[in-house]
């Protein structure tokens, strides 16, 4: 009798940024042929993939023709957010399993629904502002300074500060571009403490795994933000748990969340929690690799499972969860640069073998080029070190040591860091 070789499961990932190289390389590991779509023409994350395919993840007739072509086994999404409704159309078209439903899209995927989801359970939200898309009306100049935003984008793309009606109408037409919806979401900008929650959800039941405090710079030139550190020791732990915990839990259960991660952004002002950014997917700022160095809980294996119909998640995870991560002192620090070529990167190497640094994402090499379309985005983003201690004192030292020792040059041998983390 002929041996029959099992043909091996064929996962095709929407999303190809450097955030996702990971997890092509697990589903690699695992044995699995890795499928990946992405506008990047080159990428480390495509390099590394069985087939990759240059294309939008967002086009349903195009993916759905690969799907066919390739005889694909199961969809998954990467980190981008707007690929979510095309994952949800997709696995629902081919009955593949998959973390998401209607009204989880519905609601999660607009800012705006997500606002009306929010005062549906007590939530304050930020002040809001209607905008028409000829920006014939003006705002109130005590409305200023306002923050607009495309609905449906992440990454901080499409993100500005406005102080006045003639920086609103410049950068109105900005960040409607950015959403493909042509929806902008105009409001207060509230200058309090940033927040990040991290969910686990498995079997129904939610977890609240991790949360942290960022640190945004404010780009004059760009008028927009960006992180550049995030720190999981969060002041605010307290009073997430007790007021906002249950909340969301209950909003979770309204979307009939079964199994998935879950991850919000919000301002903590005057002693209350204002979300703003919902993110249902993978996230770029890289909680599971936190996760898994402390837990050793593989959410990329879980991920995967999920997407082959295995289950989300095998042993009890109330015994592991820990909002404290075993009382470890933990930040991930985001170099920033500014617009030119990088020529030279010193003692990278070096840094790299820091005991105190379990991971680094790297996301710019030798000789790329930061441009004006960079800037104000996650894409001006060099890398992201993850640095774990069991004092402040040992992280802040290591903090200091990656920004004494960087050096990231360009031709002239100008420093292109931009800003440098500090926790105090």
């Amino acid at each position: 009798m002929k041996n029959l070789i099992k043909r091996k499961k064929k996962i095709l990932v929407l999303g190809s940024n450097p955030e996702t190289y990971d997890l092509i390389k697990t589903i690699n590991n695992e044995g699995y042929l890795s499928y990946v779509i992405g506008m990047e023409k080159v990428s480390k994350t495509k390099k590394i993939a069985y087939k990759s395919f240059i294309g939008d993840g967002s086009n349903y007739e195009y993916v759905k023709g690969l799907i066919h072509k390739y005889n694909i086994d199961a969809v998954m999404c990467g980190t981008v957010d707007v690929l979510l409704p095309n994952y949800e159309k997709l696995c629902a078209q081919f009955n593949f399993p998959r973390y998401t439903n209607s009204k989880s899209i519905k609601f999660l995927l607009s800012k705006l629904n997500f606002d009306i989801l929010l005062k549906k359970y007590g939530f304050k939200t930020i002040p809001k502002y209607k905008l028409k898309s000829n920006i014939k009306v003006k705002l109130k100049k005590e409305f200023f300074p306002v923050l607009i935003k495309p609905d449906d984008s992440g990454g901080a793309v499409g993100l500005k500060i406005c102080k006045n009606n003639n920086e609103l109408i410049k950068n109105f037409k900005i960040s409607i571009k950015h959403s493909k919806r042509k929806q902008v979401i105009c409001q207060k900008f509230l200058k309090g403490d940033d927040v990040q929650a991290f969910y686990t959800i498995v079997n129904g039941k939610s977890y609240l795994s991790t949360l942290s405090d960022r640190t945004t710079y404010f780009n004059n030139n760009s008028k927009s933000i960006v992180c550049y550190g995030n720190n999981y020791k969060s002041k605010h732990v307290n009073l997430f748990v007790r007021k906002y915990n249950s909340l969301f839990q209950k909003i979770f259960k309204f979307l009939k969340i079964k199994n998935g991660i879950f991850s919000v952004q919000g301002i903590v002002y005057k002693n209350y929690f204002y979300p703003y950014d919902p993110g249902f997917r993978l996230q770029g700022e890289g909680q599971h690799f936190i996760l898994y160095d402390i837990f050793k809980v593989d959410y990329l294996k879980m991920l995967i499972n999920l997407s082959l119909g295995k289950k989300f998640f095998t042993k009890n995870l109330s015994l592991i969860n820990d909002v404290n991560l075993k009382n470890y002192y933990v930040c991930s620090l985001w170099v920033l640069l500014k617009k030119g070529t990088i020529s030279k990167i010193e003692n990278f190497d070096i840094i790299s073998k820091n005991k105190n640094i379990f991971k680094i994402v790297q996301r710019l090499y030798l000789n790329n080029t930061i441009n004006n379309q960079m800037i104000g985005t996650e894409k001006q983003v060099f890398g992201r070190f993850y640095i774990k201690s069991k004092t402040k004192k040992n992280l802040i030292d290591t903090i200091n040591f990656i920004h004494k020792k960087l050096k990231i040059l360009d031709k002239k041998k100008k420093n292109l860091i931009i800003k440098y983390y500090k926790l105090n």
